[in-house]
């Protein structure tokens, strides 16, 4: 898989290409890299940027399932 991506680490196999950076709350084209993801607590949330479109939430949750079962 090859795409343009924020990711300085270069382009990992199991990078998630946002499909619209701008619904997204992104300035630039993003991918979503599941090795990355943390948690945070409702206080640590100070706005909500935008949402990814279904394809690459569920991308997100079978790469989560993957690794966590």
């Amino acid at each position: 898989m090859k795409h343009m991506a924020t990711a300085k680490a270069g382009v990992m196999e199991e990078d998630i290409p946002i499909s619209d950076h701008k619904q997204a709350g992104l300035p630039e084209s993003c991918v979503i890299r599941v090795s990355r993801l943390t948690t945070l607590s409702d206080r640590q949330i100070t706005r909500r940027l935008g949402s990814v479109a279904p394809k690459q939430r569920n991308a997100v949750q079978a790469l989560v399932k993957k690794y966590m079962p």
